[in-house]
C-alpha cells in the first residue's frame, strides 16, 4: 500500500508542483523563502485534506463499505479527467498574478491545489487504523511539500513548458490507481 499512497502523492502533487512552477517562472530569480512558504502551505493542504475527507466518509464507512472498489476508481478516474482536462485547457484564471506569491495567494491555490486529495480520502475508507491513515495523508504532504517546492524553484530556471505535461501525468496515474483498486490489484 505504501508504494500505491506515494504514487496517489505524487500524481496529486503534480497541480501542485504545476502551480508552483508558475510561480517560479514569474519570479524570474527564485527566493528560498518563496519556495519554503510554496511548499509548506501546498504539502500542508495535501495533508490535511485527505484527512478530511477520510474522516467524512469513516462515518458513514458501512454504507459504502462493500462498493469502496468502485466509488474509488470512479472518483480516482474522475479526479484523473479532470486533471488532463485542465491541464490541456488554456488557462483564463482572473487571479493570477504571476509575480507576486503572498500567503494569501498560496492559501486560494493551496485549497484549490487539495480538493483532489479531499477526494482521494474517501477512497481511504478500507483503512481503519487512525494512526496509518495519518501516515498515508503525510506521506502525500511531504511528496507534495518537496515537489511543490522544487517546482518553484525549477520554474525559476526552465520555463513553463513541463507544467501541462505535469497535470496530463498525474491525471494518468490516478486513473490507472483508481483501475487498480476497481480490479483488486
Amino acid at each position: 500500500m505504501f508504494l500505491t499512497v506515494l504514487l496517489i502523492g505524487l500524481a496529486l502533487a503534480m497541480d501542485a508542483f504545476s502551480v508552483a512552477l508558475s510561480k517560479g517562472l514569474a519570479c524570474g530569480r527564485p527566493r528560498p523563502r518563496s519556495g519554503l512558504m510554496i511548499g509548506v502551505v501546498f504539502g500542508g493542504f495535501q495533508f490535511l485534506m485527505p484527512l478530511l475527507g477520510w474522516l467524512t466518509v469513516s462515518l458513514f464507512a458501512g454504507l459504502i463499505e462493500k462498493y469502496s472498489p468502485f466509488i474509488s476508481f470512479v472518483l480516482l478516474g474522475a479526479i484523473g479527467i479532470k486533471m488532463i482536462y485542465e491541464a490541456l485547457k488554456p488557462s483564463d484564471d482572473p487571479c493570477h498574478d504571476p509575480g507576486i506569491i503572498t500567503l494569501r495567494s498560496l492559501l486560494i491555490f493551496g485549497i484549490a491545489t487539495s480538493i483532489d486529495a479531499l477526494a482521494v480520502g474517501f477512497t481511504f475508507v478500507q483503512e481503519r487504523h487512525v494512526p496509518t491513515v495519518l501516515c498515508y495523508c503525510l506521506l502525500i504532504g511531504i511528496v507534495t511539500f518537496f515537489i511543490s517546492g522544487a517546482g518553484y524553484f525549477i520554474g525559476g530556471k526552465l520555463g513553463d513548458a513541463i507544467g501541462d505535461k505535469g497535470g496530463v501525468l498525474g491525471g494518468i496515474v490516478l486513473i490507472l490507481i483508481g483501475l487498480k483498486m476497481l480490479l483488486g490489484i
